[in-house]
């Protein structure tokens, strides 16, 4: 029998024993939604003037080997993660006239030896941030490593690194990000934070298995289905219970051995972000989402969950149930009440 064989990942001039063999590269990942989030501002424009009359336009290209750096987060274990800008300038085919190019990078170094499968854990993880902040599915566009060895010197102790492509398949989103205004927020809004944000993003262990539930229940979608108000739902009870429920019962004097009703949860995360004038109008029945998350979960006949909501209904709950989610994904991302009420007026 013939047998067909799909390669899922591939490394493209460097030879490798296995994805786990170890290697010093620096890591270079790029997405077509980082330069529209993090804009890299890195061409200057002057405008040259002769008695008050235009004359001339210079435009100034930085050349800096590997980008300049925007900002960065230490994440521990000598990992750096780095947002950096980059240009381009080149002559167009037909020689008549120059492009020039700028655009925002993902960069990863360590300082000691790390895997393929390690590289693309935090290729992975910074996909879903992207998700996440984009609210659309975020793929990479390229990913490719240079070493120590792979490179031309050309001179003066200055050296032309080779790429090394890395593959991977993936399916892009039909609908990508086309304008700055599609965004949960900004790289400028929190770019203080940014590096605290990465930390707690890229390696917190307790965030990771919500990740997935945060990055799916959040992303706008055309078509409203009753899985996306699962999918609040289940991240609202996430948030709570890995994150607040242990708090929340040692600040009440509960007993460790309860559990937490779904209705307090809403009720207490409604009074919690009510600084925010839609959290604090929305009117929310915690028993129709109780019947609606049992009857569309577990297929109960109607007449067991007379409270399950359906059609506009159940979508107008659910996007205010989505408004409170928001509020919890970036509060444990770090940012204040003032970004938070910012953040959640302009998306």
């Amino acid at each position: 029998p013939i047998i067909t064989y799909y390669a899922a990942r591939g490394v493209y001039d460097k030879h490798l024993s296995s994805l786990d063999e170890k290697c010093r590269d620096r890591v270079v990942a790029e997405f077509p939604e980082l330069s529209l989030w993090c804009p890299p501002e890195a061409i200057t424009q002057t405008i040259h003037r002769d008695n008050g009359k235009i004359v001339a336009h210079t435009f100034t290209l930085p050349c800096i080997r590997g980008g300049k750096t925007i900002n960065e987060s230490e994440l521990g274990n000598g990992v750096t993660l780095s947002l950096k800008s980059v240009t381009s300038f080149r002559y167009k085919d037909s020689g008549c006239g120059v492009e020039l190019g700028e655009y925002t990078i993902l960069e990863i170094t360590s300082k000691f030896e790390m895997s393929i499968d390690e590289i693309l854990k935090l290729i992975r993880r910074f996909e879903k941030f992207l998700s996440l902040v984009s609210k659309h599915k975020t793929v990479h566009e390229r990913i490719y490593l240079q070493d120590d060895f792979n490179f031309q010197d050309i001179g003066n102790g200055d050296k032309i690194y080779f790429p090394i492509d890395l593959f991977m398949i993936d399916i892009p989103d039909e609908n990508p990000v086309k304008n700055k205004a599609q965004f949960l927020f900004r790289y400028t809004d929190v770019a203080g934070n940014f590096p605290a944000i990465m930390r707690r993003w890229m390696t917190d262990d307790e965030l990771l298995p919500i990740e997935s539930i945060l990055v799916d229940s959040i992303p706008f979608s055309r078509v409203f289905k009753t899985t996306d108000f699962l999918s609040v739902v289940q991240g609202i009870e996430g948030v709570w219970w890995r994150f607040r429920e242990e708090c929340y019962k040692k600040k009440n004097g509960i007993s460790k051995n309860s559990t937490t009703p779904l209705a307090t949860v809403i009720k207490e995360l409604q009074q919690e972000f009510s600084f925010i004038p839609s959290v604090a109008s929305s009117v929310i029945d915690c028993e129709a989402v109780r019947d609606s998350r049992h009857y569309y979960s577990h297929l109960m006949a109607k007449d067991k969950k007379p409270k399950a909501l359906e059609g506009l209904a159940l979508f107008d709950l659910s996007e205010s149930l989505k408004t409170i989610l928001i509020c919890c994904v970036l509060r444990l991302l770090g940012l204040n009440d003032e970004q938070i009420s910012k953040t959640i007026g302009e998306s």
